[in-house]
């Protein structure tokens, strides 16, 4: 008889869950030919399943989901500037007239004319900090891809013109 041992995994964003959920996941691909897609998928949606299980373990107030919101909405708009701030560990988010401040576990919203103090668990305060700190590693990665095709574009202009001389010395 096969021994089951249930051991917990711990992802950087600190979800644990089982292992042997991802050994099943491993299994279903050798023998179903799953795509390595579908098993990013399908652990996309075991993270998602148990995050909105510990969100529900969370009791917040009306106004602290409110301020989950905006923050996740003003985030995810592509204009708003983002800076982090390593020393404080302090993060700024600027969208027009709307100012995020996420200090240690306080939120700060401010509008122009009010300004919202709200306080959150660590833990949320932690999802909060993941979020934007993907966002800041996809926005690097787009700065890398410009970077690299404009000294590829420039290094093949410059082929161009020595293969231009080249002919024109008739070498």
């Amino acid at each position: 008889m096969m021994e089951l041992r249930i051991l917990i995994w711990t992802f950087r964003s600190g979800v644990r869950f089982p292992l042997l959920f991802l050994k099943l996941i491993f299994w279903n691909y050798k023998t179903n030919n799953m795509t390595k897609r579908k098993i990013k998928v399908s652990v996309w949606r075991m993270l998602r399943w148990i995050n909105r299980k510990l969100e529900k373990k969370i009791d917040l107030t009306e106004s602290q989901k409110m301020g989950m919101r905006i923050f996740d909405r003003t985030v995810s708009i592509k204009d708003a500037e983002i800076f982090l701030s390593p020393l404080s560990d302090s993060i700024y988010v600027e969208v027009n007239d709307i100012y995020i401040i996420l200090e240690g576990s306080d939120l700060q919203i401010i509008n122009g004319k009010f300004r919202y103090d709200l306080h959150y668990p660590d833990s949320i305060r932690s999802r909060m900090r993941n979020k934007i700190l993907n966002i800041l590693e996809y926005r690097r990665i787009e700065v890398e891809k410009r970077i690299k095709t404009k000294s590829d574009r420039t290094l093949n202009s410059i082929l161009d013109e020595v293969e231009v001389i080249r002919k024109d010395k008739g070498q």
